[in-house]
């Protein structure tokens, strides 16, 4: 699973670990997490903030953006 913002993924593990997905022999595991995102093109993007209430609502697109967004840099990666 592909997961651009830090947060995010981080409280995704601990839902995997709390649930039993994640195993200490990572070759056991059927969910893998990957701190990126997935674009047509490799790079570095801003992530903004879409709603002040939910702290994982972030998108790629500022027209998105909550009017008090703040944003972060996400990496991305092409994956053909």
């Amino acid at each position: 699973s592909f997961e651009p913002n830090v947060v995010n993924n981080v409280r995704f593990c601990e839902a995997l670990s709390l649930n039993g997905w994640l195993h200490e022999d990572r070759s056991r595991d059927i969910v893998v997490p990957i701190g990126k995102g997935v674009s047509n093109s490799s790079g570095t993007e801003k992530l903004y903030r879409v709603d002040d209430t939910n702290p994982g609502s972030y998108s790629f697109l500022k027209e998105y953006a909550h009017k008090n967004a703040i944003s972060e840099r996400a990496r991305t990666e092409y994956v053909n």
